[in-house]
């Protein structure tokens, strides 16, 4: 169901594999007891090795075609390439590709033993809490083996992760992505800076937009995209790379607290907050991508597709470029739907 790697004091990698235990059955009736799972450790120098070592504890062989989800520390992934852990998943017939990464910011084998709150492994509860905060919040990004082995193979060799922390004594909660450059975890995005980050991407589903009071800073109205495009345009140059980024929302007013929008000028004003607020909010995500110089964009896919000669001569110092990019930013945003049609605060 699901398997977690760290790293021993010496040097061995430690696998926790997560196995479903077979019900039980008696007459007609399937009995459990006890948690639906057990988790099996074992500690090798390879991957494989460890994965072969399983069945010494557990008397059977595992079947990787149940496999839901990969575990990676943090410790882990900023001291090792985590090519090291994927190749076994990536190279073997059995794993699916279909299977969900996170990266944590503790050991990744307690968050194994957590306690599920409503499935019947926690494996199953990861799996959910990414694909559902990917497509509902936009707070953290659906990330497959698949698009993993695609991104750390394509020209750029970067990518992102869910990042995963622990939010209270027994709970555990998505927060936001890693980003991971040419192998190894390098830094962190909050939540809000993964919204925009997705938003970028144009991977955007489904989230919220908070937009301060023009009259009151302290208070918040909210949108909610219901529809969300963003393309990404570069021009590379010998001595110079620009991109123009343009995003399009579509978007249902969710919480009006100070704002009138009875008529077309107040609308008006509104929508040029709005865009405003997000185009400085992806200028700053932006920003912080290039000061840690690592593409998660693909704006080197880009290079190397319009121009693979100039990409063959920057390409070792892809990372300097990233960071010089010169980046324009334009905003359009639609209101669709205020909500009971009412243009103004409830109350």
């Amino acid at each position: 169901m699901g398997v977690a790697f760290d790293e021993e004091e010496d040097g061995n990698i430690k696998v926790t594999t997560q196995v479903y235990k077979p019900v039980q059955t008696s007459g007609n009736q399937a009995t459990r007891q006890g948690p639906a799972f057990v988790n099996i450790e074992t500690s090798e120098k390879t991957v494989f090795q460890s994965i072969r070592s399983i069945p010494n504890n557990l008397g059977r062989r595992t079947q990787w075609s149940h496999q839901q989800i990969l575990i990676i520390s943090e410790k882990f992934a900023r001291t090792h390439n985590i090519k090291e852990v994927l190749d076994f998943f990536i190279r073997d017939h059995e794993p699916r590709l279909n299977s969900y990464l996170l990266i944590t910011k503790d050991e990744a084998r307690t968050y194994l033993e957590t306690e599920p709150h409503i499935e019947n492994t926690v494996s199953q509860e990861f799996k959910q809490a990414i694909r559902s905060s990917a497509e509902i919040s936009a707070r953290t990004v659906d990330m497959t083996l698949l698009k993993v082995f695609l991104d750390l193979r394509s020209e750029t060799e970067n990518t992102v992760i869910p990042y995963f922390i622990t939010s209270g004594p027994t709970d555990k909660t998505v927060e936001g992505v890693a980003l991971i450059q040419n192998g190894k975890m390098i830094d962190t995005l909050t939540s809000v800076e993964t919204e925009d980050l997705v938003m970028l991407m144009n991977e955007y589903i489904n989230g919220i937009i908070e937009v301060p009071c023009l009259n009151n800073e302290n208070m918040m109205e909210t949108l909610e995209v219901i529809l969300a495009e963003t393309k990404i345009e570069t021009t590379p140059k010998a001595d110079s790379i620009s991109g123009h980024i343009k995003t399009k929302l579509d978007v249902i007013i969710g919480e009006l607290n100070c704002s009138d929008l009875g008529d077309e000028e107040a609308e008006k004003l509104f929508i040029e907050t709005v865009q405003d607020t997000l185009k400085q909010r992806l200028k700053k995500t932006l920003k912080k991508l290039q000061e840690q110089k690592v593409d998660v964009l693909g704006i080197g896919n880009q290079v190397y597709r319009k121009d693979p000669r100039l990409w063959k001569d920057i390409k070792e110092e892809w990372d300097e470029h990233f960071a010089r990019t010169s980046f324009d930013i334009e905003v359009e945003v639609r209101i669709s739907d205020s909500g009971m049609f009412i243009s103004k605060p409830s109350f």
